[in-house]
């Protein structure tokens, strides 16, 4: 009997060590379906360090996570990811986020970190697990999972970062401009908002021309301000005119993604605009404006 309670005692003390080793991080406010670590939450809730957070498929789900001063998560519907102290980890869906420099997201391999004290943004994983980002207010830094960078996101300027297949990290081609400084040459890249040092063969023919350059880049550290050396095998002006029926040059190869303007962005469902009749008679007890395009009406659902 003595035995058993101290068996007793000593599971207590682990138990109560574990509760004290895992506080609460922050907080989270469900509207519709929101689960958190396979549990459903109704108004609101508490986010420990390695919470797995789940939104519902219907238009009314999403979860806003609140981490203090440092972080702000919004999850939009059919969306699921993992909260941590430092990072939120997307797996599913769009995040609306509001960053300091002390957190950051991670999105299939694609690390968005906020430049400045606050930044504002969206996050998605797309159809086809490609990445698009799109910065509201500040700058972030986008990072492969090695912590490189590669391409810095300013508002009006969204990316998309895709996994560029049977290419190595060192394999680079972007289109910028060409200019000579203190004896170097640099490639100003507005695709990717980064900064290069060139080197090779008859630059001096490029400066201050538009060009598409390709190469390798070197894997020591860039000096200050700059993302990478560049070691070019190809330098092509793209000023000449595009042939007809051919597309001009678009997108980036950087570090092993592929980064190109987005073909479409997602709408924060405050912004949308919804079409009057239809929608309403869909969704009755949805305000409007979370129940607008681009869902088709079969995907509303009236209990909610």
């Amino acid at each position: 009997m003595l035995s058993r309670m101290y068996l007793l005692a000593g599971a207590l003390c682990v138990s109560s060590y574990a509760l004290a080793a895992s506080p609460s991080i922050g907080s989270l406010t469900a509207r519709g379906e929101t689960r958190i670590d396979n549990r459903e939450v109704k108004g609101s809730g508490t986010v420990f360090d390695g919470s797995v957070v789940e939104t519902g498929q219907s238009i009314s789900s999403s979860a806003d996570l609140r981490l203090g001063n440092s972080a702000e998560v919004d999850l939009w519907r059919d969306s699921r990811g993992t909260l941590y102290r430092d990072r939120f980890v997307l797996e599913r869906g769009t995040a609306q986020l509001g960053l300091t420099d002390l957190f950051h997201v991670e999105a299939n391999g694609v690390v968005v970190v906020a430049t400045e004290a606050h930044a504002s943004g969206i996050v998605s994983i797309d159809p086809g697990n490609s990445v698009t980002v799109e910065a509201k207010d500040g700058a972030f830094e986008i990072r492969n999972s090695s912590g490189a960078s590669i391409a810095r996101v300013h508002p009006g300027n969204p990316l998309t970062f895709s996994a560029a297949t049977n290419k190595s990290a060192a394999e680079f081609s972007a289109a910028g401009t060409i200019s000579l400084e203190n004896g170097r040459y640099y490639l100003n890249s507005p695709e990717t908002g980064m900064k290069y040092e060139v080197k090779g063969d008859n630059l001096q023919n490029y400066d201050g021309s538009s060009v598409v350059v390709s190469g390798v880049l070197e894997v020591a550290a860039p000096a200050a301000g700059l993302a990478g050396v560049l070691v070019a095998s190809s330098v092509q002006s793209s000023n000449t005119n595009t042939l007809l029926g051919q597309p001009a040059q678009t997108g980036a190869l950087i570090r092993g993604w592929s980064i190109a303007k987005p073909s479409a962005l997602a709408t924060p469902a405050t912004q949308r605009q919804c079409p009057p009749d239809p929608l309403e008679d869909c969704c009755p007890g949805v305000p409007k404006p979370q129940c607008c395009n681009p869902l088709p009406p079969s995907q509303c659902n009236p209990s909610n």
